[in-house]
């Protein structure tokens, strides 16, 4: 019997792989109940080679590689491919602390759980570590209504181990045509179909911050800050969408309307603040959010504030007025 699926995309991944898989490896679970399943995503460096160097030594490893697509196609192929019980990702340049899965694991499959959350250690540059914590109470059984208004945003598809037959029954993949954000989409996803949620409390996930590629090619930062803004909208849609879904609570609906409003004022501040976004591609993603019916929108939200500023960027002139004095044309 396989409890336990590890998927770890790796794409030019040569440099980290082997710690990543060496410590998946040492989770104080029997080798022959759990399997990682490392996916090589058209990688142009050494990772094929490392990934391979290390069969011979770990018998629950397997690995498939695929012509370049990005994470998601690479963590969808290694879901096609998954046979545990549970799931849960790992970043090849991340790791995880020894031995620590195992008590995550007995939690999910003792409380019948089809999602169970472990928390974060982030490693920053220097070497100095922060441990995250989540709203959830540790030990309590939570729905994702009860989950969503305690405060808990799943963000990152790390960190987490997810009920494969959940995953399955209800469909659930990354979408490969969401560059920017596609960990909330699909956690949003999940989290809207879960019945039994805990939080484990256990910090095993080891986050590395790694310096980001600078680059002073101004066209290619505006081109990743309009797929970003572009990609965000999918998200407000699929929240849109379910706040109008009648099938859930009156509280359930407003809270995801005020979600949704929160995301919206997000999506437009980061059009005002832009400072590689010209007015007219400003405009262009002002268009495409009225074609989804995204703009001008119902202002929900338990903040004046916030509520005072989006009532004001919901009137389209004031809006085009705002980006005019902010934005380059």
């Amino acid at each position: 019997m396989v409890r336990l699926s590890i998927i770890i995309p790796a794409y030019n991944a040569g440099k980290y792989l082997e710690r990543c898989v060496s410590s998946c490896e040492e989770q104080s679970v029997p080798q022959d109940e759990f399997e990682i399943i490392v996916v090589n995503d058209g990688s142009k460096d050494n990772t094929l080679e490392v990934v391979e160097s290390l069969v011979d030594k770990y018998s629950n490893l397997r690995i498939f590689s695929k012509e370049n697509g990005g994470s998601s196609s690479a963590r969808n192929m290694g879901l096609d491919h998954a046979k545990g019980d549970y799931i849960s990702f790992v970043d090849s340049d991340d790791y995880l602390l020894p031995g620590k899965l195992a008590a995550v694991l007995s939690v999910a499959e003792n409380n019948k759980l089809d999602l169970c959350i472990f928390n974060f250690k982030v490693m920053s540059l220097d070497g100095s570590s922060v441990d995250t914590d989540n709203p959830l109470k540790k030990g309590k059984i939570y729905n994702c209504e009860e989950a969503s208004i305690q405060g808990y945003q799943m963000g990152s598809a790390c960190g987490k181990l997810y009920l494969r037959k959940m995953l399955e029954s209800n469909n659930i993949r990354f979408r490969t045509d969401i560059i920017f954000g596609e960990d909330s989409y699909f956690s949003f996803q999940v989290l809207m179909k879960c019945g039994r949620i805990m939080n484990a409390d256990v910090c095993a996930y080891v986050y590395t911050a790694n310096p980001l590629s600078v680059t002073k090619d101004t066209h290619r930062l505006k081109e990743k800050e309009i797929r970003r803004c572009e990609d965000s909208l999918q998200l407000i849609k699929l929240v849109s969408d379910q706040s109008e879904d009648t099938k859930i609570s009156s509280r359930f609906r407003k809270y995801l309307k005020t979600y949704a409003t929160s995301l919206r004022l997000g999506f437009l501040i980061s059009l005002i603040s832009s400072k590689n976004l010209s007015r007219r591609d400003a405009n262009d993603l002002i268009r495409k959010a009225k074609s989804m019916q995204l703009y001008p929108y119902e202002v929900t939200s338990n903040s004046f504030t916030k509520a005072l500023i989006m009532h004001v960027l919901n009137v389209e002139n004031i809006l085009h007025l705002v980006l005019r004095f902010r934005l380059k044309s």
